[in-house]
């Protein structure tokens, strides 16, 4: 529903799932929603964007299991950290491929979903990267995500979306796992980083929250990265 909307009104709608929503919209609408009733996008109340975009984020937020499954989050961390190009997209597209089917096909349908996004991203200024900014910790995580891992993994969740948003086609175009075709060129330019040991080292210390969402912790490396013209 949230992308059906997106997609009908809103890929050039500039900043897309950048901008969060109301925080009391969002959570009314998603009772409205759990309660079976039909959105009308007609009435007023239903017509800001970023409330509709916040609720999808929210919904892949509070999956008991995220879609890369716990089991595989550290598989995909360790495939993404390939220094060879190729191998790296041919072990991650294996990955995908190992993935319960309807984790698959739901991941499949979100990214296809994002690449239109990203495809009108010279008016809704949101490229893949920015998009990965966004979705990457959201989506690249396990269901008891903790700060250290929140923090030394960033980099990697980013970059996991924006490989999988970018290559869209090549991952998902054939529902058969070909291990000799040819993966494509992965020249990802990744911007230097930021220091993050004073993170590291204040994690659990007083003051320190024990557990925070990865939307809060990650936005010093959110706004480093971020270039929206």
């Amino acid at each position: 529903m949230c992308c059906g909307v997106v997609e009908a009104t809103g890929l050039e709608y500039t900043g897309i799932y950048r901008v969060p929503g109301n925080n009391a919209m969002v959570s009314n609408l998603q009772e409205h929603l759990n309660k079976g009733m039909d959105l009308n996008t007609a009435e007023e109340r239903w017509q800001d964007l970023n409330v509709i975009s916040s609720l999808l984020k929210t919904f892949f937020r509070k999956l008991p299991e995220p879609l890369f499954t716990d089991d595989k989050y550290n598989h995909f961390i360790d495939a993404n950290r390939i220094e060879d190009g190729e191998e790296r997209l041919k072990t991650m597209n294996k990955l995908i491929h190992d993935l319960p089917d309807h984790y698959y096909h739901t991941l499949k349908f979100l990214l296809g979903h994002l690449k239109k996004v990203a495809d009108h991203s010279e008016k809704n200024k949101m490229e893949p990267r920015n998009l990965a900014l966004v979705f990457g910790p959201t989506l690249v995580r396990t269901s008891e995500d903790n700060m250290t891992d929140m923090v030394t993994h960033m980099p990697d969740r980013y970059k996991i979306v924006e490989t999988l948003i970018l290559h869209y086609d090549w991952f998902f175009s054939n529902e058969e796992l070909d291990k000799e075709e040819k993966a494509p060129d992965d020249n990802w330019d990744m911007q230097p980083l930021p220091n993050i040991d004073h993170l590291l080292t204040n994690i659990g210390k007083p003051g320190m929250p024990r557990e925070a969402s990865a939307e809060t912790v990650d936005q010093p490396l959110r706004f480093h990265h971020q270039r929206f013209s």
